[in-house]
């Protein structure tokens, strides 16, 4: 009883437990990428195809890389995250971004543009195509995949019949010029109020880096003392056993994919139930991320400044 009283009150008071338990965890540095020629803004960035490619229940853009194009530059204009992208593009781990690599991102599906408003003006957008598979037909594609008409899809295409051949493509639509806004991709378990706090945080981390700090993957069990009411509310605390108290750090639950980031408030206390974990999470941070048991196993990044 006497540790759990310990632990709620590093949460309420934000106060610093001075023993702390170091963790048994693979880490290593990230070295930091170039992003200096990244600065310019988003209205510069114009990929020279697009594709929209639907897996299960996902939606992904298929997108050719150009010469002057970083991953910086294309996760601001999707609204995406480095990590995200590396994820699906296992290669740019190891080999880097190259010019005329065709990488996938995924996205909203409200983010594509599949019919003319009165305010749609050509010049705002990029067109959006979509390759035929095997066995599709056209009814199937324009309304069980985008919804639109066949007329309207026959139209865009200028075909004067239905009949469709595997690896044709087809213009489904458009995507804005100016990218990807936030509410158009707000994270699904995130209510506004949290959506909006992990926005400031992702924006402080960000900035971190981009002035110099360097990201520290880790990995390992975290606990969450589930049965008491620590850090409800709106804002997405933790307790970490290395980043500095104030800090930013980004936390991923592989189990549900689920990707948030939390200030650290303190250090993971030196008692038998936090022993040998990497982070203490609130509350709201759990919940958030999917766990269900006092005892998770997540991916961590943090940072370290020079």
């Amino acid at each position: 009883m006497r540790f759990i009283v310990i632990i709620c009150l590093v949460f309420l008071s934000y106060s610093v437990v001075n023993a702390q338990v170091k963790p048994k965890n693979n880490s290593k540095e990230v070295k930091k990428t170039d992003q200096s020629k990244d600065t310019k803004k988003i209205s510069a960035f114009s990929p020279d195809s697009l594709f929209v490619v639907l897996k299960g229940e996902g939606t992904y853009i298929r997108h050719k890389v150009k010469k002057s194009e970083t991953v910086y530059s294309i996760t601001r204009f999707y609204n995406s995250e480095i990590e995200t992208l590396k994820r699906y593009n296992s290669d740019l781990e190891k080999e880097g971004l190259k010019e005329n690599q065709w990488i996938i991102i995924p996205i909203n599906p409200k983010v594509l543009v599949l019919t003319k408003g009165k305010d749609f003006k050509q010049e705002n957008h990029l067109k959006v195509y979509y390759t035929v598979l095997p066995k599709e037909t056209m009814f199937a594609i324009a309304k069980g995949h985008f919804d639109v008409s066949v007329e309207e899809l026959q139209k865009r295409n200028a075909l004067k019949t239905t009949d469709l051949s595997v690896g044709q493509q087809l213009h489904i639509g458009w995507l804005s010029k100016a990218g990807i806004p936030d509410s158009l991709n707000r994270l699904p378990w995130l209510s506004s109020a949290l959506g909006e706090e992990n926005k400031r945080l992702k924006k402080k981390y960000d900035a971190a880096v981009l002035e110099g700090a360097k990201e520290i993957k880790q990995e390992g069990k975290a606990v969450w003392p589930k049965d008491k009411q620590m850090g409800t509310g709106k804002n997405l605390y933790i307790l970490h056993s290395e980043a500095k108290e104030g800090s930013v750090v980004r936390i991923e639950n592989p189990m549900t994919e689920r990707v948030i980031y939390a200030k650290v408030i303190g250090k993971v206390p030196d008692t038998e139930f936090a022993e040998g974990s990497v982070a203490m999470l609130s509350n709201t941070v759990a919940k958030v991320l999917g766990v269900l048991d006092s005892a998770v196993f997540l991916k961590i990044q943090y940072l370290k400044t020079p």
